[in-house]
């Protein structure tokens, strides 16, 4: 009866110093990285240590928790602290800070480093098999889930291999799978 009382108590334990931890890692990741991040070198450390964070200061401050309060409080602060820290790293003004300390964006994927959506973006595509070479303003990309990246560009330009220009109207967009694309030359709007 004592080894089994004294395996419910670590149990407690287990869900006090690991659990909110745990659980802090894996909504930061989902939030943050939007996918869950497969790397599990030092999880368990990592989240007894974030754990600790996290409780240490709920137990000084209050003395009287019982293990159910604790372990609640625990799991909300963490849940909170997860929203607020990943709103601040993808804010532009963080982006903007990181670049200037010459750290590369972290919270966005690498198009959002490449194509500037909000000031504009000038592309030069060619596609695979496909002489011409199409030019316009990139207008929003798609990013699916099998790995597949989609860009539309809109005030499109056909340059045949002959040099002559084809504008087309002003409406029309064009999407191209950059899986079909050969070369994809970028340029800010601004320029």
């Amino acid at each position: 009866l004592m080894d089994i009382l004294a395996i419910v108590d670590s149990m407690t334990i287990l869900l006090k110093y690991f659990i909110p931890g745990a659980i802090c890692i894996k909504l930061f990741s989902f939030l943050y990285y939007r996918t869950e991040i497969s790397d599990c070198d030092y999880f368990v450390f990592k989240s007894i240590i974030l754990s600790g964070i996290i409780i240490y200061p709920l137990e000084t401050v209050y003395t009287q928790w019982n293990d159910f309060a604790l372990f609640t409080a625990s799991i909300i602060i963490g849940v909170l602290m997860c929203l607020v820290i990943s709103k601040i790293l993808e804010s532009d003004c963080m982006q903007e800070f990181l670049q200037k300390l010459h750290i590369r964006k972290t919270s966005r994927c690498f198009w959002d480093d490449v194509i500037d959506l909000k000031n504009g973006s000038y592309a030069e595509v060619k596609v695979k098999d496909d002489s011409n070479l199409y030019l316009g303003y990139v207008e929003y990309y798609e990013e699916k889930m099998e790995g597949d990246i989609y860009i539309s560009i809109s005030e499109l330009t056909i340059r045949t291999n002959t040099g002559e220009k084809c504008s087309q109207d002003s409406n029309v967009r064009l999407i191209f799978n950059t899986a079909n694309v050969e070369r994809l030359i970028l340029k800010s709007a601004k320029k």
